[in-house]
C-alpha cells in the first residue's frame, strides 16, 4: 500500500507538471465518458428497467392477429377477453380496459371545467397490474355490471390540480359528460400507465367498463386491449400456445368471427420500448466509438509523451526500478487522467441528460426516468477503468522498455523514428472510427430529408386544431341540436380576424386514424366477411377539404346541400379508388359499409398520410357528418399569421355558446408534422453531433501526431535543409506521408462502413444504406480536414530554421 500511495503522489506531480498535456487529455475523456454516461442513463431507462409494476416480467399485453390484413396488434371482443381469461391455467388473471383512441371525456365539478383522459377499465385491472388507490379502494365485480358503474378512480395529479387534494372528495359525486360519478379512490402519485405505449394515454381517471349485454356476446364489436399476469413459473411459450388453443377453439365456435384470427402475447416492456431499441442502440454504438475515438487521441498524447520522457524512465530503470515498477508508475498515471476525465464527464453527463430528456421525452418511452444515479455512475466508473487500460497501456509498455545508453545519448529528446509506427496505426484507427460514424451520420440526414421531403396530402401551415366533445345524453340529446352547434362554431371561427376557414372532422392526419370499417361495392359478388376490404372511415363537414388543403381529383367533395334527409355520399380516396376501382371511374358507384349503411361515391380525394409519413395512405372514405350520428369532433382552423395566436379567440367563442365545454389537445399542423417524425430528428441528431465531434478528434489527433513526428524529425529536417533542400521539399515530404495516413483511414473507414451498412437498413427511410451520396460526402469532408490537419503540420516543417536543431549537436 505505502508503495502505492508513492505511485499515486508520483503521478500527481507527473501529471501536474504537464499542465497542457493534462487540460487536452482530460477534456478529451470527459467529452467521450460523458457522452458514453449520457447515453447509458438513457439505455438502461428505457431498455434494462423493466416497468414500473411488481414482478413486471409477468405482465403481458393479450393481441389478436389477422395476418391476411397484416394486423398484428388488433383489439379483442368482449367474448373472447372472457374466454381467453376463464380458458387459460398460465395466466394468474387478466383485465380489459376500453381502447377507443378518444376516450377523453368532460370533467366538470372542480376548480374549472377539463378534457381528461378516461380509461374504461374492468375491476381485476388495477390487481393485474399490482397497484392499488393511495386513499379509497378499487373498483368491485359488481361494479363492471350497467347501473352500478357510475364510480371513478382519480389520478393524483388531477386530485390535487382540480379537488385541491381533498381526501373528503371520496364518497362525493364529479361530473364526466354532465354525469354524476361517485370518487371511491384516488391513486399514487408515481402511478403512471406507460402513457400511449402500452395501456392508453396518459390516463388521470378510470371507470369500469361496464359492457352491455351486446357487448358481452358479440364478438364482432372488438374495442379492447387486455393486459395479463402469468402465474409464478408460467412461461410466455407456454401461454401463448395455450390461448392459440383457445384461439381455434373459438374459430371453431364462430367460423364468422374468428377464421383468419390467431392471438399474440407480448411482455408490457417490449410493448412499451416499441421501435425505440434499434435507435437508442444504434446512438449507443456510436457513442461508444466516440470514447474509442477519444481513448486512441489520449494514446496517442502518451505515447508523444513517452518519447519526451524516454531518458527519465531510463534513470529511473538506472536507479533499480525494474519494468513491471515503470509500467505500474504510468498506468497509475494513466488513471489518474480517466478518473479525472470521468469526474468531468459525470458533470457533463448530468447536462447531457436533462438536454436529452427535454429533446426526446415525447418520443421516447420512459425516458422521463434517465438519471445519473447509483447504476449510471457504476456504469461510469467501468468506463473510467476501461479506458485507462485502453489509452494506458500501448504508451505505457512502450515507454517502459528502455535504453540508458541511447536516451542519455539523446539527451531526452527521443529517437525520432521510435513509437512512429504505433502511433501511425492510431491514426488511421481513430480516421476509420471517424469514417463510419460520419457514414452513418451522413445516412441518417439523409434518411430525415427524405422522409420530411414527402407530401403529408394536406397544407399544414397556419392550421390549429383541437378536439370537442358535446354531451350527448344530459345537454346536447339530439343529433339536430350537436349539428347546430358545430355549425355555429365553424361559423364563429370563419368570422375571426385573420381566419381564412373552419372545418371539423372525426380525425385528423398525425394524430389518429379514427375508425375503421370493411365495406364491398354493391353490385359486385359480396367477398367473405372475413376477407373484405377494409377503409378508414371520417366523418367531416363541408369546409374540411378546403380548410385541410386536400385536393379533390374527381367529382365533388363534400357540400352543405348533403344533409341528412337527402341521400347518404361519401367521397373516396385515391388509394381506395385505384385498389377497388382500378382504370374504371369510381363516380356513381355504391359502397356498402359495415353491414350499416350505403353511401354513394360522388368524388375522390387526394391521399393523405394519417399515422406518419413514413407509412403508406390507407384506403380512407368520407361520408358527411351531418348525415350520421356524433358527438366528438376535431375542430380545424385555418389561419393567415400564427395558429397559436389565435388560442384566445378560441376559447372566447367557444365560452360564448357553453362555458362548461373545455377545449382539448390544442396543437398547431406544423407542431403535429414535426412531433411525428421526432424519433427520427432526434436520433439522427444525436449520432451527428456524435459524429461532428468524432470528426473534431480525428482532426486534433492526426494534426497531434504529424506535428508530433515533425517536432521527433527536427534534426533530420535541420540537416536536409541545411544541406540545400528547400522548403518546399520538406513541405512536400510531410504532406506525402501524412496523406497516406489519411487515405488508408479513409478506406479502411468505407470497407468498414459499408459492412456494417446492414444495421442501418431498418432506420432509413428513401435511401439505400450503400447511398453514394452519403459515402462520397463523407470522404471528402473528412479527407479534407484530415490533409488540412497534415498541410498545418506540413507548413511548419518547411518553416523549420536549420540552425536551430543542430545548434543541439
Amino acid at each position: 500500500m505505502g508503495s502505492f500511495l508513492l505511485d499515486v503522489r508520483s503521478a500527481l506531480r507527473a501529471v501536474t507538471s504537464r499542465r497542457l498535456t493534462t487540460g487536452i487529455a482530460m477534456l478529451t475523456l470527459a467529452l467521450g465518458i460523458g457522452a458514453n454516461t449520457t447515453v447509458f442513463s438513457v439505455i438502461d431507462a428505457v431498455l434494462f428497467r423493466d416497468v414500473p409494476f411488481p414482478d413486471p416480467d409477468r405482465l403481458v399485453l393479450v393481441w389478436e392477429t389477422v395476418p391476411a390484413r397484416d394486423q398484428y396488434e388488433a383489439f379483442l371482443a368482449f367474448p373472447n377477453f372472457r374466454d381467453y381469461r376463464e380458458g387459460s391455467r398460465a395466466f394468474e388473471d387478466m383485465a380489459a380496459f376500453f381502447a377507443n383512441p378518444n376516450q377523453d371525456v368532460n370533467l366538470t365539478g372542480g376548480v374549472e371545467p377539463e378534457r381528461v383522459n378516461v380509461a374504461r377499465v374492468t375491476s381485476t385491472y388495477f390487481d393485474v397490474l399490482g397497484v392499488h388507490p393511495q386513499i379509497g379502494r378499487a373498483f368491485t365485480d359488481e361494479e363492471d355490471r350497467e347501473g352500478n358503474h357510475r364510480v371513478a378512480i382519480l389520478s393524483h395529479a388531477l386530485w390535487t390540480r382540480q379537488f385541491g387534494g381533498d381526501p373528503d372528495l371520496l364518497g362525493e359525486p364529479v361530473h364526466v359528460n354532465g354525469f354524476p360519478y361517485t370518487v371511491v379512490g384516488v391513486m399514487p402519485h408515481d402511478f403512471r400507465p406507460l402513457g400511449s405505449m402500452a395501456l392508453g394515454e396518459e390516463v388521470e381517471m378510470w371507470r369500469p367498463l361496464a359492457a352491455s349485454d351486446q357487448q358481452r356476446d358479440a364478438r364482432w364489436w372488438r374495442n379492447l386491449r387486455v393486459v395479463g399476469r402469468l402465474s409464478p413459473g408460467a412461461h410466455l411459450a407456454t401461454a401463448q400456445r395455450e390461448l392459440e388453443e383457445i384461439s381455434q377453439r373459438i374459430a371453431l365456435e364462430d367460423p364468422e368471427n374468428q377464421n383468419g384470427r390467431s392471438v399474440r402475447i407480448v411482455t408490457l416492456h417490449e410493448q412499451s420500448v416499441g421501435g425505440a431499441r434499434r435507435s437508442l442502440l444504434l446512438v449507443w454504438g456510436a457513442v461508444g466509438l466516440v470514447l474509442l475515438i477519444a481513448c486512441v487521441n489520449v494514446a496517442n498524447l502518451l505515447l508523444l509523451q513517452a518519447e519526451a520522457r524516454s531518458r527519465e524512465m531510463s534513470i529511473r530503470a538506472s536507479l533499480g526500478a525494474g519494468r513491471s515498477r515503470i509500467l505500474r508508475q504510468l498506468l497509475v498515471e494513466s488513471g489518474l487522467l480517466a478518473a479525472a476525465g470521468g469526474g468531468l464527464g459525470i458533470a457533463f453527463a448530468w447536462l447531457g441528460v436533462h438536454g436529452v430528456k427535454r429533446l426526446a421525452a415525447a418520443q421516447t418511452p420512459l425516458l422521463d426516468r434517465a438519471a445519473v444515479d447509483g447504476r449510471v455512475l457504476l456504469f461510469t466508473f467501468v468506463v473510467v477503468g476501461l479506458a485507462a487500460v485502453l489509452f494506458g497501456l500501448v504508451p505505457a509498455l512502450h515507454a517502459s522498455r528502455t535504453d540508458l545508453t541511447r536516451a542519455l545519448k539523446e539527451g531526452g529528446g527521443g529517437s525520432g523514428r521510435r513509437g512512429w509506427g504505433t502511433a501511425r496505426v492510431f491514426v488511421v484507427t481513430e480516421l476509420a472510427l471517424a469514417m463510419v460514424l460520419l457514414v452513418g451520420s451522413g445516412l441518417l440526414i439523409r434518411s430525415f430529408a427524405a422522409l420530411r421531403s414527402v407530401d403529408p396530402g394536406f397544407e399544414s401551415a397556419g392550421l390549429l386544431t383541437f378536439q370537442l366533445e358535446l354531451p350527448m345524453v344530459t345537454k346536447y340529446p339530439l343529433q339536430e341540436e350537436r349539428s347546430l352547434f358545430f355549425q355555429e362554431l365553424r361559423t364563429r371561427l370563419g368570422a375571426l380576424p385573420g381566419v381564412e376557414s373552419a372545418a371539423t372532422a372525426s380525425a385528423l392526419p398525425m394524430g389518429d386514424r379514427g375508425g375503421s370499417s370493411t365495406f364491398w361495392v354493391e353490385g359486385l359478388p359480396d367477398p367473405d366477411p372475413t376477407n373484405r376490404p377494409v377503409a378508414d372511415l371520417r366523418l367531416t363537414s363541408p369546409e374540411y377539404f378546403g380548410t385541410m388543403g386536400i385536393p379533390v381529383l374527381r367529382g365533388r367533395g363534400i357540400e352543405a346541400g348533403d344533409a341528412p334527409d337527402q341521400p347518404r355520399v361519401g367521397v373516396v380516396s385515391k388509394t381506395l379508388a385505384d385498389r377497388v376501382f382500378g382504370s374504371d371511374d369510381p363516380i356513381g358507384a355504391t359502397l356498402q359499409i359495415d353491414d350499416r349503411f350505403d353511401v354513394l361515391v360522388v368524388g375522390v380525394a387526394g391521399d393523405v398520410r394519417m399515422a406518419g409519413l413514413a407509412e403508406e395512405p390507407r384506403p380512407a372514405i368520407y361520408v358527411p357528418a351531418d348525415q350520421v350520428t356524433y358527438n366528438f369532433m376535431n375542430v380545424v382552423v385555418r389561419t393567415h399569421g400564427s395558429p397559436g395566436a389565435l388560442v384566445a379567440s378560441v376559447r372566447a367563442e367557444l365560452a360564448a355558446m357553453d362555458h362548461e365545454l373545455p377545449l382539448h389537445n390544442i396543437r398547431e399542423a406544423d407542431a403535429l408534422l414535426a412531433r411525428n417524425v421526432g424519433r427520427e430528428a432526434f436520433t439522427s441528431r444525436l449520432v451527428t453531433g456524435f459524429a461532428l465531434l468524432a470528426l473534431v478528434l480525428a482532426a486534433v489527433g492526426t494534426y497531434g501526431v504529424m506535428a508530433g513526428a515533425v517536432e521527433r524529425r527536427r534534426r533530420e529536417l535541420g540537416i536536409r535543409l541545411a544541406l540545400g533542400a528547400e522548403p518546399r521539399d520538406a513541405f512536400a515530404m510531410v504532406t506525402v506521408e501524412g496523406s497516406k495516413l489519411v487515405g488508408v483511414g479513409l478506406g479502411l473507414g468505407l470497407v468498414a462502413a459499408a459492412l456494417l451498412s446492414g444495421v442501418m437498413e431498418s432506420l432509413l427511410y428513401g435511401i439505400h444504406p450503400l447511398d453514394f451520396g452519403a459515402y462520397a460526402a463523407t470522404a471528402l469532408l473528412l479527407g479534407a480536414v484530415g490533409i488540412t490537419a497534415v498541410a498545418i503540420t506540413a507548413a511548419r516543417a518547411a518553416r523549420t530554421d536549420p540552425v536551430e536543431p543542430l545548434r543541439t549537436e
